[in-house]
């Protein structure tokens, strides 16, 4: 798959985005999470692709990073996503930006508001029953970055992985699954779950003579704080 191909799946994902969030709020400095590679595994303890998938979908705190980059040759990027969804019990903020716009979401899920904010500044509620009805609404948010809401089921398939590895703490995406999703052209690929400690993370990255692809998920289990706008 190239460059310019992933380009069209993009501008989906953030129409999915869009069409899910309702709530908008004015251009907001946010802090956008790395996309470098993870370091070593430390303190893991084996797990499938289910597990992960499982704690996430369940998790009363989590927080949630998504980055997406397409970058050429030359160094030139060409694009620029990341999402970043906090958890804290019933109450969600999203961070969603797209190269240097940032919008900034919050939800109530058991009261089922979002909050908005108005030109003059002001947050204002918002019903999202039928929006954001509940935590997986928030995480097609997120993974609508590079359409992979569409894919969740393979990203967190046994099917689609080698058997866990003790040593790295990894579970090694099969390299046909890679070629089935990347393409054939791609030098060099790799792609793969792992845990370090109270964190997971879904690597995947792809490079040419043409550029280089990568998408990094990152899941954090730790205690998270959420307040609302007033």
């Amino acid at each position: 798959m190239r460059l310019t191909q992933f380009l069209t799946v993009c501008l989906c994902g953030l129409l999915i985005c869009s069409a899910l969030c309702g709530c908008e709020s004015k251009k907001e400095g946010a802090a956008t999470p790395s996309g470098d590679e993870p370091g070593a595994s430390v303190g893991s303890e084996q797990f499938t692709p289910e597990d992960v998938f499982q704690l996430l979908t369940g998790a009363d705190d989590v927080k949630l990073s998504v980055v997406y980059t397409e970058v050429e040759k030359s160094g030139t990027v060409n694009i620029s996503e990341s999402a970043v969804v906090e958890k804290d019990g019933d109450l969600v903020k999203a961070v969603l930006a797209d190269n240097d716009e940032n919008n900034v979401y919050y939800y109530d899920l058991d009261a089922m508001l979002g909050y908005e904010q108005n030109d003059n500044g002001t947050w204002e509620s918002v019903s999202v029953e039928e929006s954001v009805p509940d935590w997986q609404a928030c995480l097609d948010m997120a993974f609508a970055i590079e359409g992979m809401n569409s894919r969740i089921e393979w990203l967190f398939s046994s099917d689609t992985y080698e058997a866990y590895d003790a040593k790295t703490g990894r579970c090694m995406m099969k390299t046909d699954e890679m070629v089935g999703f990347f393409g054939e052209n791609w030098t060099e690929m790799t792609a793969y779950l792992m845990q370090s400690g109270d964190t997971y993370y879904l690597y995947m990255s792809t490079a040419d003579d043409i550029g280089t692809f990568t998408y990094k998920l990152e899941m954090e289990y730790a205690d998270v704080s959420v307040t609302l706008p007033k």
